[in-house]
């Protein structure tokens, strides 16, 4: 099986790179960050810019890049769907879970590219046109630049699961139409809705998109020499997150088994 899901996530992989359009995802979070750079000045001021990355970000992944996400990944079993081509590669080659398993992979590949391009091209503009040093209160050295270097890596690594449910929650849209308009729609809908309504209704905390910034507010507090925990939230954060990936993937084979490809 895991042989299978792997050569499906290599076809899907491969066209992948083919398309034009899966480039779209990756500039627009490239041009976020350069246009960061003029609301956000770099410069070699003895001031470490680790908080234009702290900024940079974030905006460019959890804003802009949840977007593009949304649109790449409403697309990959609807797209299917629509033309029919899902119907030739569950004859042989895949069974349902395995074309799935395929389709999530290939989105969480998409997920890391946009948050790597956005961690590393942020970083780079601020080693070239600044400073990526400690954090400095007066004289007194807050955090060193190790702690930094270290806490942009917890950061990152922290934003992962998150991002990896809003592939899930996009892939699960996927699922229940043939168009590719209407998935994308009704992604968004849901999207603005849970937000609108989790902080009225108090369950904001169950909901693994509050937590796509959470981990970018701590390094943000640590960048403006203030105290920041990363142990208070993360474990919760995570386990709501994996929650997500895990129901969100039941629920989408729970959706696939069901549907009359024929």
């Amino acid at each position: 099986m895991i042989r299978r899901i792997l050569a499906g996530y290599s076809v899907e992989f491969a066209n992948a790179i083919r398309l034009r359009s899966t480039y779209i995802g990756p500039g627009m979070v490239a041009l976020t960050i350069s246009l960061l750079t003029f609301q956000y000045p770099v410069a070699r001021d003895a001031v470490s810019d680790y908080g234009f990355v702290a900024v940079a970000v974030p905006t460019a992944i959890d804003l802009v890049g949840v977007f593009m996400i949304l649109v790449y990944c409403t697309t990959l079993i609807s797209m299917d769907m629509g033309s029919g081509v899902v119907r030739m590669i569950l004859v042989r080659p895949l069974r349902r879970r395995e074309y799935f398993a395929a389709k999530l992979l290939m989105g969480w590949t998409y997920a890391l590219v946009l948050m790597g391009i956005a961690v590393t091209l942020s970083v780079t503009i601020a080693l070239l046109a600044g400073e990526l040093s400690g954090i400095y209160y007066g004289d007194a050295v807050i955090y060193t630049g190790a702690q930094m270097r270290d806490a942009l890596l917890i950061a990152s690594g922290l934003n992962i699961l998150p991002i990896f449910a809003t592939v899930n929650f996009a892939l699960f849209m996927s699922t229940l139409f043939r168009s590719r308009g209407i998935a994308f729609g009704l992604a968004i809908f849901t999207w603005i809705a849970f937000d609108l309504l989790k902080h009225p209704f108090g369950v904001e905390e169950f909901f693994f998109t509050t937590y796509l910034e959470h981990s970018w507010n701590v390094f943000s507090d640590r960048c403006n020499a203030l105290p920041a925990d990363w142990l208070s939230t993360a474990p919760w954060a995570s386990a709501i997150s994996g929650l997500w990936i895990i129901g969100l993937s039941v629920l989408s084979m729970v959706v696939l088994n069901r549907r009359d490809f024929s």
